[in-house]
C-alpha cells in the first residue's frame, strides 16, 4: 500500500468529534474536561548547582637562620658528666650548640613533601578503586543524551537528530527513541495496550506528540495510571514498550527524554505540560490522526 502523502496530511485537522479509537485504545466515553496534567500550575524547572570552590594551598614561610651558638667548651670530662659528642663535653652552666634553623626547615619542608605525597597518593588510590560510584553519583549520570540547564530533573536531550522519511527499519539506539528517521505515516495519538511501531511513532513526536512507554512486565495498575493522562484529542501516544525498551518508564518528545521508575511520578506531567507541541516540535500544528493505528504485532502478522 502507497503510504499517503506526507506533506498534505501535514495540513490537514482532525475532523470534529475526532477519528475513531486507534487499535488497542479502551472502549467507553472518555472523561470530560481537561487532562488531568494541564491542571494546576505549569512545571518547575530546577536550578544548577555550584560545585565548591577550593582556596589555593598555602606553604610555610621560609626559614631564617639564627645566630650561632656558643663555641664549643675545653677538652675533657668533668667528673658525672656525660660526653657529648665528639667535640668534648658541654661547659657548665652553658646550653647544648643547636643546629642552624635552616637546616631545620629543610627537614620540616622535607616531612611535609613526604605527607603530602602520602596524602595525594591515598587520593589517587581511593579514587582508582572506587570510582565514579560515590554516593554524589546517580544512575542518571549515565543516561544517553545531554543535561540542558534549566530543564526538568532527569530530561537528556539529544541534537541534530535526522528528520528523513524512510519505509525502512530503522536500527534506533534507543527505546523508545526520541527522534531520528522515521516512517512516512505517523502513529495515531492514543492510547495503546500492544507496542508501537518506532518509525511511526517518531514521526508523531515530530509533530508534537509524546510519546509515553512502559515495560509490559509491570504491575497492572501502573499502565491504568498512565492510560488515565489520556484525554480525547491529546497530542500523546501510551503504550506498552518495545521488547528492547529497558527502564520501566520512559515519556519522549522530539529531542527530549525522560526515564523515571514509578508512574506517579510528577515529572511526567511536568513533561507532557512543557513538551506537548513544545518549543522542540518540527512540525507544530500537524496533525496527529489520520495516520495509522497499527501496531507493531499488527504489522508484523
Amino acid at each position: 500500500m502507497v503510504p499517503p502523502d506526507d506533506s498534505a496530511q501535514h495540513q490537514q485537522q482532525p475532523a470534529a468529534g475526532g477519528p475513531p479509537p486507534p487499535h488497542g485504545a479502551p472502549s467507553g466515553p472518555q472523561p470530560a474536561g481537561p487532562p488531568p496534567w494541564q491542571q494546576g500550575s505549569g512545571p518547575q524547572q530546577g536550578q544548577g548547582g555550584y560545585g565548591p570552590q577550593g582556596a589555593a594551598p598555602h606553604g610555610p614561610p621560609p626559614g631564617q637562620p639564627g645566630p650561632p651558638g656558643p663555641p664549643p667548651g675545653p677538652p675533657g670530662h668533668p667528673p658525672n658528666q656525660p660526653p657529648h659528642g665528639p667535640y668534648g663535653p658541654v661547659p657548665a652552666g652553658a646550653a647544648p650548640k643547636r643546629r642552624s634553623s635552616g637546616a631545620l626547615w629543610w627537614i620540616l619542608g622535607a616531612g611535609a613533601l613526604v605527607l603530602v605525597l602520602v596524602l595525594v597518593g591515598g587520593g589517587v588510590a581511593a579514587y582508582l578503586l572506587l570510582g565514579d560510584s560515590g554516593g554524589s553519583t546517580t544512575a542518571e549520570g549515565d543516561l544517553p543524551g545531554r543535561v540542558e540547564p534549566g530543564d526538568i530533573e532527569g530530561v537528556r536531550t539529544f541534537d541534530n537528530l535526522s528528520a528523513a522519511h524512510t519505509e525502512e527499519y530503522v536500527p534506533y539506539d534507543l527505546h523508545p527513541p526520541p527522534g531520528g528517521k522515521h516512517h512516512p505515516v505517523w502513529q495515531n495519538c492514543g492510547v495503546y495496550t500492544e507496542p508501537l511501531m518506532p518509525e511511526h511513532a517518531v514521526h508523531s513526536l515530530e509533530h508534537g506528540a509524546v510519546w509515553i512507554s512502559y515495560k509490559d512486565d509491570l504491575p497492572g495498575d501502573y499502565a491504568m495510571t498512565l492510560q488515565e493522562l489520556y484525554r480525547e484529542g491529546d497530542y500523546l501516544l501510551i503504550s506498552p514498550g518495545h521488547t528492547l525498551q529497558r527502564e520501566n518508564v520512559v515519556a519522549v518528545a522530539w529531542g527530549k527524554r525522560l526515564v523515571v521508575e514509578e508512574p506517579d511520578d510528577p515529572r511526567l506531567v511536568e513533561f507532557l505540560n512543557t513538551y506537548v507541541q513544545g518549543p522542540q516540535t518540527p512540525e507544530p500544528g500537524a496533525p496527529c490522526s489520520g495516520g495509522t493505528g497499527a501496531t507493531l504485532e499488527t504489522d508484523t502478522a
